[in-house]
């Protein structure tokens, strides 16, 4: 591994983003270390982020995997199962939505850019309130944002921070169907990589994310989480993805348990899943993440 002289952690950006809020929180939570300065890389997609990681440009990143609206993160379950990362670590944002635009009235608005999330997660506002308006998707809120700021009649949408990054207006806020509204992150690193500098309290409940694939066969699925049912051990989310050049509908299945599958403990349980899958692959064991909000970060 090529081995940076100091930390840097990447995110999808540009900055402003709610992946730029995880990355600086966590380099909060471990402000004790490194002795030297951290330093952040906004990425413009997820698959820029991926690559910096394996060709050692950056030594973490940070990305969005699940929200509480809109479901599954996509491009960031299939980006693990192209690259081998190991998972280190998990935090929760809450997410708040602002419309944010240079035009004063609603009315005014002809276009919204976007991150495919927010429309889902603000779909019910969205409709109510801007009817008709043609939608283009971004790569990230912040990109929305800097759109809105460049074109006349046209708005995106984001954290609040954007409005005073791009010049513009807060037309609608906290306009989530939802203000119970989180999404997942977590953080990653070369598989050779080891500390992520973040305390561990000794009272920390572990979870554990599985990669795996199956034969296609009845039962298939039952008989790979039962070694681990039998254990006791609770699912906490379990996805299916496409799994490309191994024939249609092939998939493969990411899978969240509550509890520390790297244990010796969990050897047997896990040699047994192993011989009920095709592949199984241990993504990495981490303490129960952090809920962050805005309030957290000046």
């Amino acid at each position: 591994m090529n081995h940076l002289a100091a930390l840097n952690v990447a995110y999808l950006g540009p900055y402003g983003t709610f992946s730029s809020f995880v990355a600086r929180q966590y380099l909060r939570l471990r402000s004790a270390e490194p002795p030297h300065d951290p330093s952040l890389a906004a990425c413009p997609d997820l698959d820029d982020l991926f690559e910096r990681l394996e060709d050692g440009r950056s030594t973490h990143g940070v990305v969005p995997t699940a929200n509480t609206l809109g479901g599954g993160v996509g491009p960031g379950f299939d980006l693990l199962l192209r690259h081998k990362p190991a998972i280190r670590a998990e935090f929760y944002a809450r997410i708040r939505h602002c419309l944010l635009s240079r035009e004063s009235k609603l009315e005014d608005i002809r276009v919204l850019y976007s991150h495919p999330q927010p429309l889902i997660q603000a779909g019910k506002w969205l409709r109510q309130h801007l009817p008709g308006v043609k939608t283009i998707t971004v790569d990230s809120t912040a990109a929305s944002a800097a759109r809105a700021g460049q074109e006349p009649g046209s708005a995106g949408i984001g954290r609040e921070e954007l409005a005073g990054l791009y010049s513009l207006r807060i037309l609608g806020r906290s306009i989530e169907d939802d203000p119970d509204n989180w999404t997942r992150f977590i953080l990653i690193t070369r598989e050779e990589a080891e500390e992520t500098g973040l305390p561990r309290p000794d009272s920390s409940i572990w979870r554990s994310s599985l990669l795996f694939t199956l034969a296609d066969r009845p039962g298939a699925l039952t008989a790979a989480l039962r070694p681990l049912a039998e254990q006791g051990l609770n699912l906490l989310r379990l996805e299916s993805r496409p799994l490309p050049g191994a024939g249609r509908w092939a998939c493969a299945f990411f899978a969240d348990f509550e509890g520390n599958l790297a244990a010796p403990c969990m050897r047997e349980p896990m040699s047994a899943m192993q011989k009920a899958c095709q592949t199984l692959r241990l993504l990495g064991t981490y303490p129960t993440g952090p809920y962050l909000d805005e309030g957290d970060l000046p």
